[in-house]
């Protein structure tokens, strides 16, 4: 970046590093991820009133942001 403030750069970054680990998940882990997804998917389909908390999982970024958690 070349753009300073005061002879210095606005924002100083670390080195870039890669650190990829695959993790294996459980068979229980698989199931209640299947049962979830299957659930979110139904909820894209439904309508909510103003004021249902559930109004916000209709979104599929949302979701995915849910499922992350």
């Amino acid at each position: 970046m070349k753009d300073k403030l005061f002879q210095k750069p606005i924002v100083v970054l670390p080195k870039y590093h890669k650190d990829v680990r695959m993790v294996k998940m459980q068979p229980s882990e698989l199931l209640l991820n299947a049962a979830f997804e299957v659930r979110l998917r139904e909820l894209r389909g439904d309508h909510f009133a103003d004021n249902d908390p559930r109004k916000k999982l209709c979104c599929l970024m949302a979701q995915l942001t849910r499922l992350r958690q």
